[in-house]
């Protein structure tokens, strides 16, 4: 059980941490960005009040899924609001990143590449929360098969979830480190987005099939990640169609607008399994 005072104060050390390092990068850049956004007028105003406006519902969610997670009657950090909290806060400074990587895209392409490189490390944490939660599921699956011994055994699973998870962070981040240009890493954000998406899409088709987990609604959970999995397959194919323009980025926000509020509306829903 969690002590709920100290992981408060924690994770609001944490986001003013990073909104006051967000604040900072575009403090020191803000002629940069001036620039940039009346160069690419009226595009920018597009891209701009798309990726405020997700910013701002993803922060309403995020405070929605940890408020309900501060007044259950026992905390643990293995609980779904809490995990996908933390996703959601990854996402909305992912969100700010995005936006100044646009804006320095084409004017400082050397600062652009070093952002683009904290955002593709950033994925690989804040998509922990979700692989944690996954893989537990998914070795527990395993665990029914009376073939599968050792995975009966709930230390033992313990330490094969946090062995893949840090795999998987280790290689993501070396990924992010080593990728000489924007180009790579455009090629490998998919790559690695996707098996993740499809680990978490298993765990609640998984979870409807099973009428588990029945405080989240496990059929929106499907769907939502099943559309966030196809977009995340398709859009690599239409930027390199269509380019990275102010429409295809626009569309690309809009259309993971409306996948999020249907995920989200899963955390908030519970499934009638009756």
């Amino acid at each position: 059980m969690v002590n709920i005072k100290p992981m408060k104060a924690l994770l609001h050390g944490g986001i003013l941490l990073g909104l006051v390092g967000i604040s900072l990068l575009y403090l020191f850049n803000f002629s940069m960005i001036i620039e940039s956004f009346y160069y690419y007028y009226p595009g920018s105003i597009g891209v701009v009040n798309i990726i405020i406006t997700r910013i701002l519902i993803l922060s309403l969610m995020t405070r929605t899924l940890f408020r309900k997670w501060f007044k259950a009657e026992k905390q643990f950090f293995d609980d779904i609001p809490f995990l996908f909290g933390l996703f959601f806060l990854g996402l909305i400074f992912g969100k700010f990143l995005d936006l100044f990587v646009n804006f320095s895209y084409y004017s400082n392409p050397i600062q652009s590449l070093f952002i683009s490189k904290i955002r593709f490390i950033l994925l690989a944490f804040y998509l922990v929360p979700m692989l944690y939660l996954s893989i537990g599921m998914l070795l527990f699956y395993f665990s029914i098969n009376e073939k599968h011994v050792k995975v009966q055994n709930e230390a033992y699973r313990n330490k094969v979830r946090i062995k893949i998870v840090v795999f998987i962070i280790a290689i993501e981040i070396f990924i992010g480190i080593m990728a000489p240009n924007l180009k790579t890493i455009g090629i490998f954000y998919p790559i690695v987005l996707i098996p993740s998406l499809f680990i978490i899409l298993w765990l609640f088709w998984f979870t409807y099939r099973r009428k588990k987990l029945s405080e989240v609604n496990s059929l929106f959970l499907t769907i939502g990640f099943g559309m966030l999995l196809l977009s995340q397959t398709i859009r690599p194919i239409l930027q390199i169609i269509f380019g990275e323009n102010p429409s295809m980025i626009i569309l690309a926000e809009f259309l993971d607008l409306i996948v999020f509020s249907i995920i989200f509306m899963g955390f908030i829903k519970k499934s009638n399994y009756n």
